[in-house]
């Protein structure tokens, strides 16, 4: 969802695209039950929370995977990008528990 943020720096969107590319990790796996602990995620980068996977989420919203060969820089002038950050700004997490549940419900399917 960072990538969707307009708080984020467009290096740090560049960095996450990138390791979505170059994970090892395959979108096919088996996606394990999500298991957070929040002081692993508090000691990341977002680039580093990023994989394969993380496409799975594009697809889940409908959201076109070719949006991530575009240059960040240009994304502004896209109508898919404006599309999909309309569908990630308007998600939003009541809690921590409704959170996990979120992420549970996304990693099953």
């Amino acid at each position: 969802m960072g990538l969707f943020d307009e708080n984020v720096d467009t290096e740090v969107k560049t960095a996450i695209i990138q390791r979505i590319k170059n994970s090892k990790e395959s979108e096919e796996q088996p996606v394990k039950k999500a298991q957070v602990n929040p002081k692993f995620i508090r000691n990341q980068s977002l680039e580093n929370l990023a994989s394969k996977k993380s496409l799975n989420l594009f697809r889940l919203f409908g959201i076109p995977v070719d949006l991530l060969e575009n240059v960040v820089a240009n994304w502004s002038q896209l109508p898919d990008f404006h599309e999909a950050r309309q569908k990630m700004t308007s998600l939003s997490v009541v809690n921590a528990a409704r959170g996990v549940a979120l992420i549970d419900e996304f990693s099953a399917h």
